[in-house]
C-alpha cells in the first residue's frame, strides 16, 4: 500500500514538474524572461537531492508552482509596430503629454492642434521623432477633420487608425448656471460634445478597419452635478452617453470604446 502511496506521489511531483516547464517554456517562446525557467530547474535538483518525503516534495512542488505562475507573471507590452494613433487637443495638457509618450513608445502619431503654430504645437514638432506628425485640427471645423481624415488615411494604408483619442475640451469659466452667458454653454456643446462625436463618425471606418479603440476624455463632472460646472459637465455628461451607446454598438464589430473621467487636473488651456 505504501508503495503505491509513494508511485502516486511521485507520479503528480513528476506531472507539477511538467506542467511548470511547460507554462515556463511558453513563457520564453512569447519572448519573456527566462530566470523563472532557471529557478524551476534549481529547485527540482535541490527538491531531487534534499528532501526525501514525496509528500513534502508535492507540497514544496505546489508552491513553487504557485509562485511561478502569480508572482512571476510579467506584463506582456502591447506591439507598438505599425500602430496609429490621433489624439486631439495636442496644443497643451492631456493631449501634448499622450503625445510625446506614445511617440517615444515607438506609435505613429498624429497631433491634432487647435492651432499649429501655438507654443505647444511648435514644441511637438520640435522634440518629437519624425513618426509623430503636428496636424492643424479645430474639431469644431468639419473641413479640417476632412482634411485630416483624407491626410492619415493616405499614411495608414490597409492598416487603418489604431485609436482615435477624443482629448480636445474646453472648460471656459467657473460661475452658476444662471448667469453663464448661452455661448458659452455653446462652445461647452460644440467642442466636448459635437465635435468629439463629428471627428468619431467621420474616423471611424479607419477604426473598424483596425479593429481599434475609441479612447475619449471626459470627466467627473459628467457624473457628479457640480457647482459652477453646470455647462460643462451637461456636455460631458452627452459624451459619457453617448460613448455608452456607442460601445455596444460597435462591440459586433470589435471596436473597442473606452471613458476616462479624470478629477481635477491644472492644465493650460488655448
Amino acid at each position: 500500500m505504501e508503495g503505491i502511496v509513494e508511485g502516486c506521489l511521485g507520479f503528480l511531483y513528476g506531472l507539477l514538474m511538467v506542467i511548470c516547464v511547460g507554462l515556463l517554456l511558453l513563457r520564453v517562446a512569447e519572448g519573456r524572461s527566462v530566470r523563472w525557467l532557471a529557478l524551476l530547474v534549481v529547485s527540482g535538483v535541490m527538491l531531487s537531492c534534499w528532501v526525501h518525503s514525496s509528500v513534502l516534495k508535492v507540497g514544496l512542488m505546489s508552491v513553487l508552482c504557485s509562485v511561478i505562475h502569480y508572482v512571476g507573471r510579467e506584463e506582456v507590452m502591447l506591439s507598438t509596430l505599425d500602430k496609429a494613433v490621433l489624439i486631439t487637443g495636442c496644443d497643451s495638457g492631456f493631449g501634448h503629454d499622450l503625445a510625446r509618450f506614445l511617440d517615444s513608445a515607438g506609435m505613429r502619431v498624429f497631433a491634432g492642434v487647435l492651432n499649429e503654430l501655438s507654443p505647444g504645437a511648435l514644441k511637438l514638432k520640435k522634440a518629437a521623432s519624425p513618426n509623430l506628425t503636428v496636424l492643424q485640427l479645430d474639431i469644431t471645423n468639419s473641413s479640417q477633420i476632412t482634411q485630416a481624415y483624407q491626410y492619415i488615411k493616405s499614411q495608414t494604408g490597409k492598416a487603418g487608425l489604431w485609436a482615435l483619442v477624443n482629448n480636445a475640451g474646453v472648460l471656459g469659466y467657473v460661475c452658476d448656471g444662471e448667469i453663464q452667458p448661452i455661448k458659452m454653454y455653446k462652445r461647452h456643446v460644440d467642442v466636448n460634445f459635437i465635435g468629439s462625436v463629428e471627428i468619431t463618425q467621420v474616423f471611424l471606418p479607419l477604426i473598424r478597419q483596425s479593429k481599434g479603440r475609441i479612447i475619449s476624455i471626459s470627466s467627473l463632472a459628467g457624473e457628479v452635478p457640480l457647482p459652477g460646472f453646470a455647462g460643462y459637465g451637461a456636455s460631458k455628461a452627452a459624451m459619457i452617453a453617448y460613448n455608452g451607446a456607442i460601445r455596444q454598438e460597435l462591440y459586433r464589430w470589435g471596436v473597442r470604446v473606452i471613458i476616462i473621467q479624470p478629477g481635477a487636473f491644472k492644465t493650460s488651456e488655448n
